[in-house]
């Protein structure tokens, strides 16, 4: 997610953004739209890019090939949906091929947006039954939303690609897809058990 403010000093505009890397704005990462946008603001400006600092609360996965990942989200986070499952850390969408036919990645964007709706309305004690069933049910239309992300990464990535299953009132003593113990994911990184056979992962609270 873009975070910005625009200014206007005299004839001067100034937009303050904040990037989740250092080479976020790198030109081979710009889509169709991006390039559109681009080539109709040089047309009028004299476009001038200066890096001010260091996002210091950015954690960014830096690990030259993840050994799997995991879609996660809540009312909390912001910046990208997929998560290195050796690090913890966040992976930029960019980093990862599109998928479902798409140009961008819209349908990684749409979810995580959903998710961050019913996680707050879940915090805010709001129709409890139905935020709690949309982010601890792996049948929810949430979470079918986000294993069939996490089931077209995968098949692109050809590393494992797991769905964070919440577990709000720490009764998910067992995958409830196959019924089967959870296995320890012996990284406290980033979750405590998985299910490698049904692809999810959950913590302990």
């Amino acid at each position: 997610m873009l975070n910005y403010e625009l200014i206007k000093e005299e004839k001067v505009y100034c937009a303050y953004c904040k990037f989740i890397e250092k080479n976020s704005l790198n030109n081979k990462y710009n889509n169709k739209y991006v390039n559109e946008r681009l080539n109709k603001l040089e047309a009028i400006f004299d476009l001038k890019i200066e890096e001010l600092g260091e996002e210091i609360n950015n954690e960014v996965c830096s690990c030259k090939s993840p050994s799997w990942y995991m879609l996660y989200a809540s009312y909390l986070e912001g910046e990208t949906p997929v998560i290195c499952g050796d690090c913890g850390k966040s992976v930029p969408l960019y980093r990862l091929p599109k998928i479902m036919g798409q140009e961008e990645y819209f349908q990684e964007l749409n979810w995580q947006r959903d998710y961050q709706n019913v996680d707050n309305l879940y915090v805010s004690c709001l129709s409890d039954r139905f935020t709690y069933r949309q982010m601890s049910n792996p049948n929810s239309q949430l979470s079918k939303k986000g294993r069939k992300i996490c089931h077209e990464f995968e098949k692109s990535t050809n590393k494992p690609f797991y769905y964070y299953l919440a577990n709000l009132k720490k009764n998910l003593n067992r995958c409830p897809i196959c019924g089967e113990e959870w296995q320890n994911s012996n990284n406290s990184k980033t979750v405590d058990f998985k299910c490698e056979k049904c692809r999810l992962v959950t913590d302990k609270e």
